[in-house]
């Protein structure tokens, strides 16, 4: 999972409840492995952003991915 992703549920979950309920959410994820955003990846997800029209954060998620061959549905 990319830390983007931690980003996005820390900050729901401190909107809407707060931060030990955030703290908690993000100590599960963390059980999983997290993937800093490279250059390499940055650059991979600019790409798919481009091709299709993905927003910033979204296009992170589907480049670390397909980085980490998550079994998450077809190769685009």
């Amino acid at each position: 999972m990319p830390t983007i992703s931690l980003y996005e549920v820390f900050k729901r979950i401190l909107q809407q409840r707060d931060e030990n309920a955030a703290l908690q959410a993000v100590a599960v994820m963390q059980q999983g492995a997290v993937v800093g955003l490279s250059d390499d990846l940055a650059l991979r997800s600019a790409a798919l952003s481009v091709r299709l029209r993905l927003p910033m954060a979204d296009s992170v998620v589907l480049a670390t991915a397909h980085s980490t061959e998550a079994p998450y549905g077809p190769r685009i």
